[in-house]
Formats: C-alpha cells, structure tokens, sequence
C-alpha cells in the first residue's frame, strides 16, 4: 500500500466509521451524503486490502484489522485535532461528533433530563450516545476509543483516570401495599427472607453482598427474579410482594408506590466514578463533557 495515496480526508472517514460502525451515522457526523461516506468506505478497503467492516445481522463489524488500526488512528487523529485547537479557546458550539458514554438505566434517568437541555444550548452539533454497562469496565473499548467515559461503581485501573461521580446508598424497598410496609420499625431476618427478592445483575447472577453476608450466618433468602435493569426492578416492584435492594435516589423518585424498609441487613453504600483512558486525559472536548457531567450531580 503506498501511504501517499491515503489522503487526510480518507483517514478521517476511517476513524467515524470505525467509532460509529453505521455508515448512515458516521455521514451524518461527517456531514457528507451516505452514497459520499459508502464510496470512502469502498476506497479504504481497497487501499488496505481488506473490507475493514463487515455486515452481520448485529450491524457492522471492525475486521481484526481494522481493530488494529482503531488506536493508532484515534491518536493519530486527536494529534490533528489537537494542532489546530492549539491557537484557539475551545468552543463547544463548533464541535460536530459523538460522544459515548456506558451509564447504568438509574444514571441515565438522573442524568440526562439536565444534561441534554444544556447539550442543545451549548453544544448543539454533539451526538450523545449512551450504552448500559455490561458488568464490566469496557476497558478494550475505552483503549480504543470506541467508548469515551465509564460512570460506574470500579476502581480505575493503571492507565486510566477516575473522578468520583456520585456517592449513594442502597436501600431495601417493597410496594406500598406490602404486608412489610405496614410494619413499624425494623423487620427481622426471618421476614427479610421469608419473602422472595429482586436482584439486579448485568450478569444474570443471582448472588450479591447480600447473600455472603447471609450466608456468613447461614442464612438463606430466595432471589426469585433477576433483571438487569433497575428501572424494570422499581417499575415491577408495586405489582409484586418481592423486596428488592435499590439505589436510595431511585426509590424516592417513585413515592408512594414503595415503601424503605429497615433491614436487618444494612445494604452497602457505593461510589460512582467517571473512568476514562489517558489518551483522552487532555482532550478538551473530554475535559469538557467531564466538568459538565460533574456539575448535573449538583441538581439532583
């Protein structure tokens, strides 16, 4: 392949497409017609000899040599970026991509009421992107590029930067109806578990803090459900006569329809952090979005 045959233009086509894996969403970004970004497409993939991105029936998916390309590339791109912001302010109102971001349902409702209405007077042209977590830090993809920022209860790896997000408790809830809600002041273990539970697992698994602790003084509770939404697990729980451990904030927003127990078993307090690779450490665009995900807490 000869290098001076792949122009600057060419490159930037590469790296939306492979951030977007859709050729309609990286046009859109790019501001070109889709037929424009599929004959770009089509000319990379000569150039490199290889198609890059394949159809499946999940979407478009980066070959292992485009994976190999998607780093390199994203730096490489970001250098670019970064020569022609050297001599100017950064002006959200002149960015015009995505940004990604994975965020738990519970976030998302808390979150982007406040932060959509000040990304359309702010920054206008910034496609947000929002993915649900999937029990894990998504470090390959944030290396990559692929993924942006993590809000999530982890511990940031070497490599990576963490700024606490959101500090929170969990708490034992049931429907208002609940034989338990009528209950003055705290249940026992056998109440706890006689009755079923909800869990929330992104993973499928039925077992948590909860059940070691259960566990230690060997003491069963029946998970009879588990979802991997905490919306889906609040927006059940008043049909139900299951217990469920919830975020604190997630519970009051829905009022009366539940009622918080006192537990036998205190449920544990957890940190939310923004985690996000080094390489996008002095983004300004990043540097941005993180000051202003950090102020939304303050309105809650």
């Amino acid at each position: 392949m000869d290098i001076k045959s792949i122009d600057l233009n060419l490159l930037i086509v590469l790296d939306t497409l492979l951030r977007e894996r859709n050729v309609t969403r990286a046009a859109k970004r790019l501001h070109l017609t889709q037929s424009a970004t599929s004959s770009a497409l089509n000319r990379l993939r000569k150039l490199f000899g290889d198609p890059l991105l394949v159809r499946t029936s999940h979407g478009m998916v980066p070959t292992p040599k485009a994976l190999a390309l998607q780093m390199p590339l994203g730096d490489a791109m970001r250098g670019v970026q970064s020569l022609f912001m050297v001599q100017e302010s950064f002006d959200p109102k002149r960015i015009f991509e995505s940004f990604v971001m994975v965020a738990s349902d519970y976030i998302q409702v808390l979150l982007l009421p406040s932060l959509l209405q000040v990304l359309q007077h702010e920054a206008p042209g910034l496609d947000l992107i929002v993915r649900p977590p999937q029990g894990q830090l998504h470090r390959t993809e944030l290396e990559s590029g692929a993924i942006d920022l993590v809000i999530a209860p982890y511990e940031a790896p070497p490599s990576f930067y963490q700024k606490e997000f959101w500090r929170e408790d969990f708490v034992s809830v049931v429907a208002a109806h609940h034989p338990l809600a009528q209950k003055m002041g705290p249940i026992t273990l056998e109440e706890f578990t006689h009755w079923p539970h909800i869990e929330v697992s992104f993973s499928g698994d039925f077992r948590n803090s909860i059940d070691q602790r259960l566990a230690d003084i060997g003491i069963r509770r029946r998970v009879a459900l588990a979802v991997p939404s905490l919306g889906t697990a609040i927006d059940l729980l008043p049909k139900t006569l299951y217990i469920a451990t919830l975020p604190r904030t997630l519970a009051a927003r829905h009022g009366t329809q539940v009622h918080v127990l006192q537990s036998p078993i205190p449920p544990a307090s957890f940190r939310l952090r923004i985690i996000w690779h080094e390489r996008a450490h002095k983004s300004p665009l990043h540097t941005w979005m993180r000051r202003l995900l950090l102020e939304q807490t303050k309105l809650w």
